[in-house]
């Protein structure tokens, strides 16, 4: 894959699961939105679009029938959420980290989505 500044790898497994993700969600009638964090020269300025760290997808709790504990949070419709796509053994770099920190920590939810299977679970009981 494409190594980035910030040491991770963008490949193409990882595009594929980030589109895939956002698709469901759509068709799923979430509010969601892709994300691309970007750095690049323009002239002979460099210009940065976004926060380092910042997930792959962010969006808004659906409606649901009541509410829904996830790990330690309750959750009611229109709660902020991110979602960070790994792939194969990746994990959260330090910008990752502290950005999910900076979500948790203002009453959003943050989510590290290996799989469509996982990205479905979160949601199932919003589509029973």
């Amino acid at each position: 894959g494409k190594a980035s500044r910030r040491g991770g790898t963008h490949n193409a497994d990882h595009t594929a699961l980030v589109k895939s993700c956002h698709e469901w969600l759509i068709t799923h009638r979430i509010f969601a939105r892709r994300r691309n964090v970007i750095a690049q020269k323009i002239g002979t300025r460099f210009v940065r679009s976004g926060r380092p760290g910042e997930s792959d997808i962010w969006g808004v709790w659906p409606l649901c029938v009541g509410c829904k504990s996830i790990g330690r949070a309750l959750v009611y419709r229109g709660t902020h959420f991110e979602i960070e796509v790994k792939t194969g053994a990746g994990t959260l770099n330090e910008n990752q980290e502290l950005f999910r920190d900076d979500i948790e920590e203002a009453g959003g939810l943050h989510f590290v989505v290996r799989s469509m299977r996982e990205l479905e679970a979160i949601f199932a009981e919003c589509h029973k």
